[in-house]
């Protein structure tokens, strides 16, 4: 899995992909909450999301992009992450939706 190198002033703090849950941002500033740690850096969740790519990652609300592999379950409005819930906008339902395999429909 691809490493991320997030800029920690004064210092570069590596991170693997496999290890984000998700992404929390807005127009400046974004968090990226690993299973470990939280690293705040200055770059909008959109271009965030576009670095990381859409593969792993599902940007469902819009304040929050998730990592698809870290989720535990789901409802209509509210993803668990195991640790973190965030709410799932009506506006990214659908697509998230399309995102996810379901069994026994």
């Amino acid at each position: 899995m691809p490493r991320l190198y997030l800029p920690q002033y004064p210092r570069y703090v590596c991170v693997e992909q496999s290890n984000i849950m998700l992404i929390e941002g807005g127009k400046i500033y974004s968090t990226v909450i690993t299973t470990t740690e939280s690293i705040l850096i200055r770059k909008p969740l959109t271009q965030l999301h576009q670095t990381v790519g859409y593969v792993q990652f599902c940007r469902v609300h819009t304040a929050y992009v998730v990592s698809l592999d870290h989720i535990v379950f789901f409802t209509a409005e509210l993803i668990n992450l195991g640790s973190r819930e965030v709410p799932i906008g009506r506006t990214y339902r659908e697509a998230f939706y399309k995102r996810i395999t379901f069994l026994g429909e």
